[in-house]
């Protein structure tokens, strides 16, 4: 007997674009700059004692441009790859996360609008649940993680945490 649940993904896209402003990296070239001059200054006076002042500024020089750029790069990284995964081009938003979860006896099959994933109760070492989520633990670095807030028809959640018990024979932990 397969139990079928289906979630709305409708506000997906605003909450990440939220967490992206958050997470978009230094507002301003202030910092970057500061840090590239810091470092120019450290190599000028590294290679420009003595005679070969032009040495040390072509040195210094070169390092901070390296710097700056190095840094807006980093800064920048979490910023980049997140929008990468919720945007298929510039203009039109994917919606991420399942659209359905379907439980049998034997596995928890995840129906993504890219993918399917399959997973064995066998596989699940431990279940917990917070608030919003269930989360079925596979392995110390692998998380299922199910939205329970997301489901279509919220009063199915408990229906939902009650056949994750039955079916993974774990109790449930409370997070």
């Amino acid at each position: 007997m397969e139990l079928e649940y289906e979630f709305r993904f409708e506000d997906v896209i605003a909450s990440n674009e939220e967490r992206f402003r958050c997470n978009s990296g230094p507002r301003s070239r202030t910092l970057p700059l500061f840090m590239a001059a810091l470092v120019a200054v450290l190599m000028f006076g590294v290679f420009g004692g003595g005679e070969s002042k032009v040495k040390g500024v072509v040195v210094g020089g070169l390092t901070g441009v390296i710097a700056y750029v190095s840094w807006g790069r980093i800064a920048r990284r979490s910023f980049t790859e997140s929008v990468s995964r919720v945007f298929a081009g510039w203009e039109e938003p994917v919606e991420i996360g399942p659209r359905t979860l379907s439980l049998t006896p034997k596995s928890v099959i995840i129906r993504g609008p890219m993918q399917e994933s399959v997973t064995s109760w066998a596989a699940v070492k431990r279940v917990c649940q917070s608030k919003k989520h269930l989360f079925l633990h596979i392995g110390p670095l692998s998380v299922v993680t199910i939205p329970v807030f997301r489901l279509v028809d919220p009063s199915s959640g408990a229906d939902l945490a009650e056949k994750v018990r039955e079916y993974s024979g774990k109790t449930i932990e409370t997070v």
